[in-house]
């Protein structure tokens, strides 16, 4: 049993469920949109109302294997994500689970996984503006890593972190949870990595928001105009569960310069390139790349 080494404190009791809905009592002193484990599979939940000693919970799996009286394990911290080097290129479900371990690790609909790789070794560089002794605020550039041929991930200290550089990594190759980077600040010193954990409920800080006043211009007229886009604004695909939203990327290429680059680009990625073919309008001399997630 998962919880046999849980203090009784952090657990209460299915009381009901309905579809995804679930009630649990025993729940006094949780938080809203606290990250909950419901049942023996620990299945991801989410606390959406309180009402005295109990908590109606959104679960965001299959509930069919739960029961009334399974435990439910608190773990007193908000539904987040990791970032850091390896998130382009990953394929996650909408709680940022990896999908491909579901095939290596798990014959089992139902796993927590780590979304980012741990034994991965990235290229780090740390940024020249940054050496010991310099002084450095949340959002400051630390390092780089050249996570794709075209993508260079910026290393940035988390927002909340301040304090004298005592200690900075010198180029070379770190995995994501290898401390890289320490910091004095008054008599404390803490350690940070490539990985940071963010609540997904709490907006990441910007100094400036900048007018998304530029449009992004697929060449697809349909596209363009009933469905217009601005380069660095959000998207949003509405559909119903097994739609396929997430089904595949597109890259529509107007010559074959292109397509082979793209093709040199995502051929590391062997595991997401479903497959390659030439337009049938042969005049246009389209090329289309297309990258599929559910080959897992």
């Amino acid at each position: 049993m998962p919880y046999d080494n849980k203090k009784e404190s952090e657990y209460g009791f299915i009381y009901g469920v309905s579809g995804p809905l679930v009630t649990a009592e025993n729940m006094s002193g949780a938080a809203m949109y606290e990250l909950v484990r419901v049942g023996h599979s620990e299945l991801v939940g989410e606390i959406i109302r309180l009402n005295g000693d109990y908590a109606t919970i959104q679960v965001y799996e299959d509930t069919s294997a739960i029961t009334i009286g399974d435990p439910v394990l608190r773990t007193g911290k908000p539904l987040s994500v990791e970032l850091g080097p390896g998130i382009i290129g990953s394929f996650v479900d909408g709680i940022q689970r990896p999908i491909k371990d579901f095939k290596n690790m798990t014959a089992s609909k139902y796993m927590n996984g780590q979304a980012l790789g741990r034994d991965i070794k990235w290229e780090f560089v740390p940024s020249k503006d940054v050496q010991v002794n310099s002084h450095v605020v949340g959002g400051d550039i630390f390092g780089f890593v050249h996570e794709t041929v075209l993508i260079k991930h910026r290393i940035l200290l988390p927002p909340n972190a301040c304090g004298t550089v005592s200690y900075i990594a010198s180029a070379g190759s770190y995995t994501i949870s290898e401390t890289i980077l320490e910091l004095e600040f008054g008599e404390s010193k803490k350690a940070y990595s490539m990985l940071q954990v963010w609540p997904i409920r709490e907006p990441r800080p910007v100094n400036e928001s900048l007018a998304a006043n530029c449009p992004l211009i697929s060449g697809h007229r349909v596209l363009d105009a009933l469905f217009p886009c601005a380069q660095g604004g959000k998207v949003a695909i509405p559909a119903a569960f097994g739609w396929v939203k997430c089904y595949a990327l597109i890259f529509v290429t107007p010559c074959a310069q292109y397509y082979t680059l793209l093709r040199q680009i995502c051929q590391p990625q062997k595991q997401i390139c479903l497959y390659t073919r030439k337009s049938k309008i042969e005049k246009n001399r389209c090329f289309a790349l297309i990258l599929s997630i559910l080959n897992y």
